[in-house]
């Protein structure tokens, strides 16, 4: 007997579309689309410029959603697993970065020539800020004292005039 064919459009169009549909999947999943068509949408969008579809958005959309009904639930689950693995692994990166970090700083830490530099630097630093308030007790005595603080003025006030004569006096010759 011969076979029965088959009415109508032929099944599939043969154009592999599993790229597409696979990133579509990924793009849900990171930006928690949860509509496949806004997704497609968006990823038409996004790619129109480097990839170049012959048909239009809206004719790739629908071939798409034929192809999503019967594999998109498995694309899902794969694009949830390979993005919690991916993140996974980073989270691993980054607590083996942070743990090689502090090893490396508490042996700097208890390095006993480090030790010395630091308590050097910390006696400095305690003497600077003894004379530092010494001065600063100086300054307020100053201000307080008020013939010291008219001259104090009185000898900014001339120190500015001169600089605005100086600046003229450039201005007039050069």
């Amino acid at each position: 007997m011969t076979e029965k064919r088959m009415r109508g459009r032929p099944k599939g169009t043969g154009k592999d579309d599993l790229p597409h549909l696979i990133k579509i999947a990924e793009l849900m999943v990171e930006n928690r689309i949860t509509k496949q068509t806004t997704a497609m949408r968006t990823y038409l969008v996004a790619t129109r410029p480097t990839i170049p579809f012959q048909e239009t958005d809206d004719t790739i959309i629908r071939r798409w959603q034929d192809k999503w009904k019967n594999d998109g639930g498995k694309l899902l689950a794969a694009a949830q697993e390979r993005i919690r693995t991916r993140t996974e692994r980073a989270t691993r990166t980054v607590s083996s970065s942070r743990q090689q970090f502090q090893n490396d700083h508490a042996k700097e830490i208890l390095n006993p020539s480090m030790m010395r530099q630091i308590n050097a630097m910390l006696a400095v630093s305690f003497e600077q800020r003894t004379m530092f308030k010494t001065v600063a007790k100086q300054v307020r005595e100053m201000q307080q004292d008020s013939t010291l603080k008219r001259a104090y003025e009185a000898a900014q006030t001339a120190s500015s005039h001169l600089q605005e004569m100086q600046r003229l006096a450039k201005k007039n010759f050069f």
